[in-house]
């Protein structure tokens, strides 16, 4: 699983490192549906390393961002933060290097 490879990698560095989940629960007691509060767009992982946030969305095959997920890695890049895409890992060591060079 890649998210579960990029999570341990950057915990290996040091580093902070959370899978996040926006999909909503089942409840069996009450028999419905409970929707995720997490906001629309969240990339699927969310990490600081060196003291910089980095958020990476996990993308496989020909899967693409919605427009909420665009909305969001423009916010993140506005705050100051870092924004990925992570196609597999050979990309993301490759991405993920050179974002922390820079700090």
């Amino acid at each position: 699983n890649l998210t579960k490879l990029i999570i341990d990698y950057i915990r290996l560095k040091g580093g902070f490192s959370t899978r996040i989940t926006s999909t909503g629960t089942y409840r069996s007691d009450i028999k419905k549906f409970i929707p995720s509060t997490q906001r629309n767009g969240m990339a699927d992982i969310i990490s600081i390393i060196n003291g910089k946030s980095i958020s990476i969305e996990v993308k496989i095959g020909k899967d693409i961002q919605s427009k909420h997920q665009k909305k969001v890695e423009n916010e993140i890049n506005i705050a100051g933060g870092y924004y990925m895409i992570a196609r597999n890992f050979d990309q993301f060591l490759f991405d993920f290097n050179n974002i922390i060079k820079k700090f």
